[in-house]
């Protein structure tokens, strides 16, 4: 059971970091279209 949780953590801390960088991205882009 133990190994189950900490495997979905290690998941779900991919997915933050997934996450905030397609923020980033797309911030990028939003910015460079304004221009």
């Amino acid at each position: 059971m133990e190994k189950i949780v900490i495997i979905f953590l290690q998941l779900f801390s991919k997915m933050q970091i997934v996450s905030i960088g397609i923020t980033n991205l797309y911030t990028d882009i939003s910015l460079e279209l304004r221009i």
